[in-house]
């Protein structure tokens, strides 16, 4: 009996011990890079359900984070409460400056805000880029970012005249440019004569 109580004991302390959470070993990979950050040793699981929470003037669109989000494995589920929310979006005057955002993660989930709707957008982005898979399981690492654009025209060019794409093509690419925080699209159409 005290063999098989012992066994138990020690069952129960490598079940405790394998459930600490390991440090963060991977590395972050944003595009483009942060003006600053800071990169903690610990990450958090998001888990496949993602509670959100977007303060009334925010103004991000629910489909779109919901679409953006689905291509990582997330499953976004919105809800009224701040202080529950593992993801916030809050509008605060003055945060960084013009479309720029601090993006904060740590154990009590993860917080984006900005001084207007773009900042917030270009921090979904960055929280979009920062999520990574470790041991199986969907995490996204302590960092705190602030950051705002170097230039404040951001432009690819089309020139459809010479290559033409197509209606789904030029969608494509300006889902890419927005996930890449640009922000002018110069399109030179095809034009028949």
């Amino acid at each position: 009996m005290k063999n098989l109580s012992n066994f138990n004991l020690l069952i129960i302390i490598l079940l405790f011990s394998s459930c600490r959470q390991q440090p963060f070993t991977g590395t972050v990979h944003i595009i483009p890079y942060p003006n600053q950050i800071a990169i903690g040793t610990q990450y958090r699981p998001i888990g496949k359900n993602l509670s959100i929470y977007l303060s009334p003037e925010s103004g991000l669109d629910k489909d779109y984070i919901e679409d953006l989000l689905s291509d990582t494995g997330v499953k976004c589920k919105f809800t009224n409460f701040k202080w529950i929310a593992d993801l916030t979006f809050d509008i605060k005057p003055d945060t960084i400056g013009l479309e720029g955002y601090r993006l904060v993660s740590n154990d009590y989930g993860t917080k984006i805000t900005a001084s207007d709707t773009k900042g917030l957008f270009y921090g979904l982005q960055t929280f979009r880029q920062l999520i990574t898979s470790q041991n199986n399981t969907l995490v996204i690492p302590f960092v705190e970012i602030a950051d705002s654009p170097k230039f404040l025209w951001r432009a690819l060019m089309l020139d459809e005249g010479r290559y033409f794409k197509g209606k789904e093509e030029v969608k494509k690419l300006l889902d890419e440019m927005a996930r890449l925080k640009m922000n002018t699209f110069h399109w030179k159409p095809f034009y028949i004569s």
